[in-house]
């Protein structure tokens, strides 16, 4: 299971954002298939399936124009910025190389069939 955004239903249904960065332990291998939801406790909030096609480890702040485009925002800063609410608690307690330098998994995924 991957939780999102309500935000991002329309743009994964609509093939816009095919990734995702994270923050902790890896939970996702390439070929596998995960359930994505809005809200981990209710069935019906199901998005979709996804197929996992790629899992990275890399900085947060690695994040390119195009590695937005790809998360489903209109700019590398626009990315950040949502990144750094979403997870501020745990990226305020960075003190060595700035938050930016945290690494996080940045996973490509589709849309499958359910």
């Amino acid at each position: 299971m991957i939780l999102f955004d309500r935000i991002f239903v329309d743009p994964i249904l609509q093939g816009n954002k095919i990734e995702t960065r994270r923050l902790g332990e890896k939970r996702w291998n390439v070929g596998s298939t995960h359930q994505a939801t809005t809200n981990r406790f209710k069935k019906n909030a199901t998005i979709a399936n996804l197929l996992i096609l790629e899992v990275e480890h890399e900085p947060v702040g690695a994040i390119t124009e195009l590695g937005a485009r790809l998360e489903g925002f209109s700019s590398r800063q626009a990315f950040l910025d949502f990144f750094y609410e979403k997870n501020k608690k745990r990226l305020d307690s960075v003190r060595i190389g700035g938050w930016e330098m945290t690494p996080c998994w940045r996973i490509r995924f589709q849309v499958v069939k359910k």
